[in-house]
């Protein structure tokens, strides 16, 4: 494909340039004919001469506009699509398992899974591809229970969390979406009020 890109560019640049050879000669020919126009007798066919000369040079800068135009076209259509990494990590202590992981792109499922012993052992990139141009808007759920190792009732507790983002693509550009499933509060925060989602558009650090 990529060779196929640069041959069908390196065509229109070679039109492109031999339109401005001949552009660049006929205005060598105009010239030439203006001065001997001034040394020589004005005659019916000298006229004629110039006269397509100069139609001749018209329909090369016409030519010329159209090869430009194409080129444009073509640059248009080979632009790099922009590409997307939408990654999902789980900062979660051990008091706590993530045993199901929901995402939508645009509405669209990316990934589905659900597993009460565990679904996200490191960080899971979901969607690494091209994508269209524009705003975007991605969405997760994330279901939790109580680890319970220690106290088999904290099986018993269980979450979901949902959250959305809205990002945008960029030719030639990658989008980068993390999302990170983390314990906000402090010491004193109630259990239950731990699980919660955060977006950043840079990879979080490592924990």
């Amino acid at each position: 494909m990529l060779c196929f890109v640069g041959t069908r560019r390196s065509s229109v640049a070679s039109r492109i340039a031999c339109g401005f050879a001949l552009l660049f000669l006929a205005a060598m020919t105009t010239s030439a004919d203006a001065q001997s126009e001034d040394s020589a007798d004005d005659g019916p066919s000298l006229r004629v001469h110039l006269q397509e000369t100069r139609s001749r040079l018209d329909e090369i800068k016409a030519e010329l506009r159209r090869m430009q135009a194409r080129l444009k076209v073509a640059g248009a259509a080979f632009e790099a699509a922009p590409q997307a990494d939408i990654a999902v990590s789980d900062a979660m202590s051990g008091a706590f398992v993530l045993t199901g992981l929901h995402v939508w792109l645009d509405g669209a499922p990316v990934y589905e899974r659900d597993d009460d012993s565990g679904v996200l052992r490191s960080d899971l990139h979901l969607l690494s591809g091209p994508i269209a141009t524009g705003d975007h808007e991605a969405r997760i759920t994330v279901r939790l229970r109580g680890d319970g190792t220690l106290l088999p009732y904290m099986r018993a507790y269980r979450f979901e969390v949902h959250s959305t983002h809205k990002f945008s693509a960029t030719p030639g550009q990658i989008a980068t979406v993390c999302v990170r499933a983390f314990e906000r509060g402090n010491p004193i925060t109630p259990y239950v009020q731990l699980p919660a989602l955060e977006w950043s558009e840079k990879p979080f650090p490592r924990r």
